[in-house]
């Protein structure tokens, strides 16, 4: 029983977290529809967060944010604008901001492999648009589209 008698659980079969005072009907946070995460405008995450020091916007200029899909060039030059960035902080001892926070040996510790992990990403991004690269993909597409054109133009007994 909880210390406060008002509680209720979530009325989600199978949920046993505690639903948000006075809603109707008792839901917890995560089942509330459209009430997940942080309000908006809240930028804790941004300001407060491990990876908030490894982009900065200026960083992220000439590639666009509300693409649905990125190119794989713009994936690559946002693994290098972050990887100079956790550079910059790995040199400089610091992570940047209104006050400049001292890395204590964790944070070394963190950043030097979060360098790595991106260095790693970076090496196989490289590697597919290379091999992309040398095969010539009109050739390759025009390959596939003739193939199909062809299988079709038998099944519909049609030249295409």
């Amino acid at each position: 029983m909880p210390r406060n008698p008002n509680k209720t659980h979530c009325s989600v079969e199978g949920c046993r977290a505690w639903a948000i005072r006075d809603s109707d009907p008792p839901l917890c946070a995560p089942h509330t529809p459209g009430k997940t995460g942080a309000p908006p405008g809240n930028g804790n995450a941004l300001t407060h967060g491990f990876y908030a020091g490894a982009l900065r916007p200026e960083d992220l200029e000439g590639i666009d944010p509300g693409a649905a899909v990125t190119s794989l060039l713009d994936e690559i030059l946002r693994v290098r604008a972050a990887m100079c960035h956790i550079e910059e902080i790995l040199i400089t001892g610091g992570i940047p901001g209104k006050d400049l926070r001292p890395l204590a040996v964790v944070d070394y510790a963190r950043f030097i492999s979060l360098l790595l992990q991106s260095a790693n990403t970076l090496t196989r991004l490289v590697r597919v648009h290379n091999s992309l690269r040398s095969n010539d993909i009109d050739e390759i597409l025009a390959e596939i589209f003739g193939a199909a054109l062809d299988d079709l133009s038998e099944e519909w007994g049609i030249d295409l």
